[in-house]
């Protein structure tokens, strides 16, 4: 006689398991990202039609924010078949969902983005007034956005075109077949990226490479580099470096007077490795979309980044971040004390004198959290694909490992 080695328990638990149907998949959803408080746009406008419509959306704006939904956004994100954001600088700079946006066009996401018109854009934001240099910091961020046209990525003047728009993908996407990003990025899956090892090394640059030039051969009338030589280093920011040693490494800096987007992101297609400096003296915000649009190519990227004056301190809500869903200790600058003082061979002079900050520039509370926290989640980004930090800027590129 054969004695069976399972309980009772298991053998019922078993029988259900084959009784049970299998539960269906979920149907693919639209992600309403960007800025959360205080916008209305979701409940507004967005929801009605997706619910007439009966399109399946995850909203991340709730009224309690808790720990728990940052697992459940991410995982809604990974499931989306498309990502709205909504930009509305008369409301909220929405500062963080800029960079978050540079980051997964790069990934190869299809994005959905609804900016306003910048020869309207006013000079209000969450009700206070901002100064010209902000107001100027957000315009230029549009027009890197606009610049950045990619086959996944669809730009729109108004949320009812891009309502629209979402509906007929919607509707279109089983008569399609499946196709990979044109840019040739993993769109399925939010994984940390592993960390390199020496032999991998070389096949992980050369991957790097490809990815990095199928994002920007998309980018229209690119201005044809004709170089013998590809530079090393893109030293971006507030970079300023005086080689005092021997270096082998080749590096460009940027002009620093105005430059043209698109002559810098054919300059940038050819650098093997990415060096921000963003310091608190300069509110420029491309060079962070630039960093973040690098790291989602899979290119080698080192930070360093300084934020400003933390006087005051962000409360945890679901329009934290870009991310919607953010624990006030992920995205808490550090003390002021730790942004001082730092080490540094020259005194720093902002390559984009007409964003320079001022000391006698009076930034609102809610100005400081917004830009401290586009800052923040470019850091934790930079982390969690296991790209270099600084605590400080560095001296010269053979300081750079």
């Amino acid at each position: 006689m054969i004695m069976s080695s399972f309980s009772p328990q298991q053998i019922r638990s078993h029988l259900n398991a084959l009784i049970e149907p299998p539960r269906k998949p979920s149907l693919p959803q639209l992600f309403l990202g960007g800025a959360c408080n205080p916008t209305t746009w979701r409940q507004e406008k967005a929801i009605p039609v997706l619910e007439q419509e009966k399109i399946p959306y995850y909203n991340p704006q709730v009224e309690e924010w808790s720990p728990e939904l940052i697992a459940l956004e991410r995982e809604a994100k990974e499931r989306s078949f498309l990502l709205l954001f909504v930009f509305d600088p008369n409301l909220t700079r929405g500062l963080a969902s800029l960079v978050e946006v540079a980051y997964l066009a790069a990934l190869g996401r299809r994005l959905v983005i609804v900016r306003p018109n910048i020869k309207k854009l006013r000079v209000m934001a969450t009700g206070n007034r901002i100064s010209r240099i902000e107001a100027k910091c957000i315009a230029e961020a549009f027009q890197w956005l606009d610049g950045i046209r990619l086959p996944n990525v669809s730009v729109f003047d108004t949320l009812e075109e891009a309502l629209i728009y979402l509906k007929l993908q919607y509707l279109s996407r089983g008569k399609r077949k499946k196709r990979h990003s044109s840019t040739g990025f993993n769109v399925s899956r939010y994984t940390k990226t592993p960390k390199r090892t020496n032999a991998s090394a070389l096949q992980d640059a050369k991957y790097a490479q490809i990815r990095l030039l199928e994002a920007y051969k998309f980018l229209p009338s690119l201005p044809l580099v004709i170089s013998d030589f590809t530079p090393d280093v893109y030293c971006g920011g507030d970079t300023q470096f005086c080689e005092n040693g021997h270096s082998n490494k080749t590096w460009v800096i940027p002009r620093r007077t105005r430059r043209s987007f698109k002559l810098t992101l054919s300059i940038q297609s050819l650098c093997r490795e990415f060096y921000f400096y963003i310091s608190k003296d300069n509110l420029w915000l491309v060079d962070q979309m630039e960093a973040a649009f690098a790291i989602g190519s899979g290119k080698k990227v080192t930070l360093c980044i300084e934020y400003l004056s933390d006087d005051t301190r962000s409360q945890n809500s679901s329009g934290y971040s870009s991310l919607a869903s953010t624990p006030q200790d992920t995205f808490q600058p550090p003390p002021t004390s730790a942004n001082t003082d730092l080490p540094c061979v020259l005194p720093t002079h902002p390559p984009y004198p007409h964003l320079a900050c001022p000391a006698n520039l009076a930034l609102s509370p809610t100005a400081i959290k917004d830009h401290n926290r586009s800052r923040a989640y470019l850091k934790s980004l930079a982390e969690e694909t296991n790209n270099a930090v600084l605590g400080h800027p560095l001296r010269g590129l053979r300081d750079l490992m």
